[in-house]
């Protein structure tokens, strides 16, 4: 950065530097001066923590520190639905309970499901899609493992 700064001025030598030329030139020195001295302390900092780095526990007050755990597929619990499907103004909902009343909108539901009264097993995560006009549903879903249940 000095270098560089130096040869601009070595350009406009025919005419005089001015007040701000010179505190542009004395500032650019001390921040390339103060980098430098951060750099080679951090570089001495670090060897003597390796030289030196006890393994003693550290006591931190109010630090809760969770555990990540990956778990396998097979391992993670799938929370499954049993709904009923109701056709309304012609489009298949899904009522998850009839106390409730509580509907979901699949936007997933195969055609061969959309039979009014069919009764399906399912797992859904959430939709970004829009609800559909002309019906009350709670939110859109997104079926997954899908599986009808034969009537009696």
């Amino acid at each position: 950065m000095i270098v560089i700064t130096l040869a601009r001025y070595s350009f406009y030598s025919h005419r005089t530097p001015k007040l701000n030329d010179m505190k542009n030139l004395v500032l650019g020195m001390m921040i390339v001066a103060t980098s430098v001295a951060f750099a080679q302390d951090a570089t001495n900092i670090d060897r003597k923590n390796l030289q030196t780095a006890k393994l003693y526990p550290v006591a931190l007050k109010n630090v809760h520190v969770k555990e990540v755990v990956q778990k396998r597929p097979s391992q993670l619990k799938v929370q499954m639905f049993t709904g009923v499907v109701r056709v309304v103004r012609g489009i298949a909902i899904v009522v998850l309970d009839e106390r409730t009343n509580e509907r979901v909108y699949a936007i997933n539901l195969p055609k061969a499901s959309q039979v009014d009264g069919n009764i399906i097993k399912f797992s859904m995560r959430d939709s970004r899609a829009p609800k559909p006009d002309g019906v009350k549903v709670g939110k859109v879903v997104i079926l997954e493992n899908l599986s009808v249940i034969p009537q009696k």
